[in-house]
């Protein structure tokens, strides 16, 4: 167990003079950096592509955080080995997913921040799409591929007119401008009582605050599926329940939609179980409410 916090700190990655960003010429001090946060606990196995993934990306200023909760595997040799690629690391207990976000979240300086677990990448050309769209919205998303086993499952294709009824935002492809988290406007960061629904009452906030969603229709992001929130389905059901209560969506087709999501859940693992995948794959296309197609 490490029980002592360690870091190191390097100045922000900035552009070059004469950097193109959404086709227009900026100087370097005028780069809107893109803040990056990633949280991990004994994710040795995949951390390293996680980490390739964002600083392999094709923009001139990056800020890349990575916040470590006290692992006992590889994971601090990973680390340190690009940690010359880091603006901020750190390995200590954090207290759970919702306060290692939100410990990541202080220590960025970014005009934009997303959030990629250890588990999960980004695709290549992602930050070129998302600044092709700074322009556009105060949060911007994009389509997530979907892993299983290793092997691309499905595209998830997200749409923000859709978030009263569930997460049809893929958490990590998106990216929210810095003052809808910190400035007079801002929604604040991630409640910490929340442990697997924390990105969708997150997202209903900044909808009821009145930011503007941008979907960019492409893969940014890759998530391999049986992580904590797939793992606890039910679970993470409950809280989806209670961050609608929250945020003061209709309590009757809050709980209504719950029933119907828990039975759909069940209905689908079961026949996974049974190896009929070619039927969960069949209801999806016909039945789910947001675009999934075979990858």
């Amino acid at each position: 167990m490490v029980n002592t916090a360690k870091h190191t700190e390097n100045e922000i990655p900035k552009g070059g003079t004469g950097k193109l960003v959404s086709g227009i010429e900026l100087s370097e001090a005028e780069v809107p950096v893109i803040s990056v946060v990633t949280i991990n606990f004994n994710g040795g196995a995949t951390l390293e592509q996680t980490i390739k993934s964002v600083i392999s990306q094709n923009y001139p200023a990056i800020e890349y955080i990575v916040m470590d909760g006290g692992s006992t595997d590889n994971s601090l040799e990973i680390i340190e080995k690009y940690s010359p690629k880091l603006s901020y690391w750190q390995s200590a207990p954090d207290g759970g997913i919702s306060k290692a976000f939100n410990s990541g979240l202080e220590k960025t300086n970014g005009s934009w921040i997303g959030i990629i677990n250890s588990d999960d990448w980004y695709e290549e050309g992602a930050f070129a799409a998302l600044s092709a769209n700074f322009d556009k919205a105060h949060v911007l998303y994009g389509a997530m591929r979907y892993w299983l086993n290793e092997q691309p499952d499905y595209v998830f294709e997200a749409s923000h007119l859709l978030l009263s009824k569930e997460m049809t935002i893929n958490h990590p492809t998106t990216f929210v401008q810095r003052d809808w988290y910190f400035g007079d406007k801002g929604v604040g960061v991630f409640k910490p009582s929340f442990k697997y629904a924390m990105d969708y009452d997150l997202m209903l906030r900044l909808r009821a605050k009145g930011a503007k969603f941008h979907y960019i229709p492409q893969v940014l992001a890759n998530m391999r599926l049986n992580g904590a929130s797939d793992a606890h389905w039910h679970k993470a059901y409950k809280e989806v329940l209670r961050a609608k209560i929250e945020n003061n969506l209709p309590k009757s087709s809050a709980y209504t939609y719950y029933i119907s999501q828990v039975s759909r859940t069940f209905l689908s693992r079961t026949l996974r179980k049974l190896g009929l995948n070619n039927l969960v794959a069949w209801y999806r296309k016909r039945f789910s409410m947001i675009k999934k197609t075979q990858a």
